[in-house]
């Protein structure tokens, strides 16, 4: 399972340390069984602790769900 987590993928994370809400992130790297995601959008709620977090945090592995973006095609 850790494979499908690997730099660059856009993931949804249900839990963190820092936001209390849901959010949506790119990973920036993997490390054992947590990933440094990028937080790209969030929980209005959430807005002074991403912030605060300069819009970088520590997640489990086990609280992301890879999420696949799909192009429009004309």
């Amino acid at each position: 399972m850790v494979n499908t987590f690997q730099a660059n993928r856009i993931v949804k994370c249900y839990k963190s340390n820092d936001l209390s809400k849901p959010f949506v992130g790119k990973i920036s790297d993997v490390i054992d069984n947590d990933a440094i995601v990028d937080i790209l959008d969030y929980d209005p709620s959430d807005r002074y602790a991403a912030y605060k977090v300069n819009y970088t945090v520590w997640v489990k592995i086990c609280d992301i769900v890879p999420l696949e973006v799909k192009r429009h095609t004309q």
